[in-house]
């Protein structure tokens, strides 16, 4: 399967927003030796996970501007998700209708 977006940087990075208990998430970037983590909120997190299922490059940067660099070598700027994709307006149509269906019990 063909990466659908691709990190713009000199740095190799990877950035997500996971679940880490009941309620609590966080946002984890690693590049090198270098891990940041930050707490989110379920909204954030369930927002985030939408967002990824249609564009995967605006989820990961939003997750990056909530991010602090201060401290290590990097800034904000040098790290940029793009998609490689763009869904068609049926597709995108058909997982908003997915979407939906993620927190029904």
């Amino acid at each position: 399967m063909k990466p659908t977006f691709e990190l713009v940087s000199k740095y190799e990075a990877d950035i997500w927003a996971e679940a880490v208990g009941i309620d609590k998430y966080r946002i984890l970037f690693v590049s090198g030796n270098f891990r940041l983590s930050r707490p989110i909120r379920r909204d954030e997190y369930v927002r985030y996970r939408n967002t990824f299922y249609l564009s995967p490059s605006r989820a990961n940067n939003e997750l990056l501007d909530k991010l602090s660099f201060v401290g290590t070598p990097f800034c904000r700027k040098d790290f940029n998700f793009v998609d490689l994709i763009e869904l068609s307006p049926e597709a995108e149509k058909e997982m908003m209708t997915f979407i939906e269906t993620l927190d029904q019990i």
